[in-house]
């Protein structure tokens, strides 16, 4: 579930919808729908911001080191 979730949110900071240190609403809303339809699990909006506050946490070293960017497997996007 995990790898799906930093997949969708590192092809939306490709195409350019994660302009400062958020994301924007379309880009948490494809993860909803994702998750949601890929598991058959309620998931919403609160979900996905909680789960990507987590993992700034968790990766704090790299988010500092490369500020407002998505680290996913080694590369920077």
């Amino acid at each position: 579930m995990e790898h799906l979730f930093l997949k969708i949110l590192a092809d939306e900071a490709q195409k350019g919808n994660k302009p400062s240190n958020t994301f924007k609403v379309v880009s948490i809303n494809r993860v909803v729908v994702a998750i949601s339809e890929r598991f058959q699990v309620q998931c919403n909006v609160k979900h996905v911001e909680n789960h990507l506050r987590i993992v700034k946490k968790t990766n704090g070293n790299l988010y500092a080191q490369f500020g407002p960017k998505v680290v996913l497997d080694g590369m920077i996007t």
